[in-house]
């Protein structure tokens, strides 16, 4: 039957197949910054052209990076491992399915054929396109929400609550505004967004700074795109978010400055680290992060937290988990409960249901308390190795992306999500196995 279908086409059997995997690359890569509910449709078509290609043999000759394949797998056996330690199995399989792509994507991209490893920069591009359509209907859709008749008349009004004070940038940084934070962001918890947007924005100053964009006018659209993502990630509003754009600025000035050259993007980003901090540190949400984290050391102002639910009464209630459970942990799966028991423990008046997080907000904590010293030791190794090889192999936009990546963590524990995983072992892995050598050394 196969034999039948080569004979019919006009290009070799594999020449087609290869075609088609690489336009659903491609697609999946435009699709990230959306609904995550794409995704598992898109990767299966993308996994299943992989496999149709076939001549396995000659696609996996020359393995690289082997001890850090072997860590990603123990790191994915690990929450394998803890399934079998929850009560609810299907809640302990969950995981399981969310963790596959640290193990399927190496693997995906160690055999990718040559349409992949040949064009780094249009995958570059097609994320970048992605990640400002994505943009530009978040911001129609709060336009949409913002509008309203009024007695006959179209009112323009962005505030979620008609009677909250405060003007525009008042209330994004409130978070109350239909151009700020959920409100703004609806593809995707705005953590995840707002790193989608400032790996989209280093993406472009990288094709930039390496004179990859030719035409005159497109290189005009990509310099108002690098001003279009600071943008939106501002009024996205994450915490996490700014806080890694400010670390990106900074590496990139460093490097910069180390490379000695492109004076013109070492001035833009100076000013842009200087913006970026004077937005971060005169925020109202940060100060409200620091006094709440200054509280926090007092115990009677610890027990008023932890009674009142916040991000880092997640994060106490985690260090506790690991007091109790530092060798082995609990189970990704247990973890709810786990924060519950410590909620009661420490008097809060939330019920089980208002407790409403199932993991510890804190990807370092989150490896810690639910799988053990075992699973912060090879969380660690995972990302140092990582950072190893980037700087060896002067990797940098790797370099880059595990930083915000890692910033991120400090707020998220996106490994256990589809949206961060996804994210994040697509692009380490297209950069540490699916690009070929000659673009090794640029970012």
């Amino acid at each position: 039957m196969i034999k039948k279908i080569k004979a019919t086409l006009p290009l070799s059997y594999s020449e087609v197949i290869q075609s088609i995997n690489f336009f659903l690359f491609l697609t999946l890569v435009f699709a990230l910054p959306f609904s995550d509910s794409y995704l598992p449709l898109l990767l299966s078509l993308w996994i299943g052209t992989w496999v149709l290609e076939g001549n396995f043999t000659n696609r996996f000759l020359r393995p690289k990076y082997l001890s850090l394949w072997l860590a990603l797998l123990f790191y994915f056996l690990l929450v394998f491992v803890n399934a079998f330690r929850v009560e609810d199995i299907g809640r302990g399989f969950f995981y399981v399915q969310e963790s596959l792509s640290l193990i399927f994507f190496p693997l995906m991209f160690l055999g990718a054929n040559n349409k992949i490893k040949k064009n780094p920069e249009l995958v570059l591009k097609i994320f970048i396109l992605g990640n400002f359509a994505a943009s530009l209907l978040c911001l129609g859709n709060a336009l949409n929400e913002s509008l309203q008749m009024i007695n006959g008349t179209l009112v323009f009004s962005y505030k979620e609550y008609p009677d909250l004070p405060g003007g525009f940038l008042e209330n994004i940084q409130t978070r109350h505004n239909y151009f700020s934070y959920k409100l703004l962001s609806f593809f995707k918890h705005p953590s995840y967004l707002s790193m989608h947007f400032l790996f989209a924005g280093i993406a472009t100053f990288s094709l930039l700074r390496n004179k990859k964009i030719h035409n005159k006018y497109t290189r005009i659209f990509f310099i108002f795109l690098l001003f279009f993502f600071t943008g939106m990630i501002y009024l996205i509003h994450s915490r996490g978010g700014m806080l890694a754009y400010v670390v990106a600025v900074l590496t990139i000035v460093l490097v910069e400055i180390l490379e000695k050259k492109q004076k013109i993007l070492l001035l833009f980003s100076v000013l842009l680290v200087l913006f970026s901090a004077y937005t971060l540190f005169s925020d109202s949400q940060y100060a409200y992060t620091t006094d709440r984290v200054k509280n926090f050391m007092d115990k009677e102002q610890r027990k008023t937290s932890i009674q009142a639910g916040d991000r880092i009464s997640i994060w106490y209630a985690g260090i506790d988990i690991i007091k109790d459970h530092t060798m082995w942990g609990i189970a990704p799966g247990n973890i709810h409960e786990a924060i519950v028991d410590k909620f009661h423990d420490y008097d809060s008046p939330l019920t089980k249901e208002e407790i409403g997080y199932d993991n510890l907000h804190n990807q370092y904590i989150d490896a810690w308390a639910s799988m053990g010293i075992f699973g912060i030791i090879s969380l660690v190794f995972i990302l140092g190795n990582m950072f190893f090889i980037a700087l060896k192999k002067r990797k940098y936009l790797l370099f880059f992306l595990l930083n915000i990546f890692c910033v991120n963590l400090l707020f998220e524990s996106m490994l256990n999500r589809i949206a961060g995983v996804v994210f994040f072992m697509l692009f380490t892995s297209f950069f540490l196995w699916g690009e070929k050598i000659e673009n090794e050394e640029k970012y």
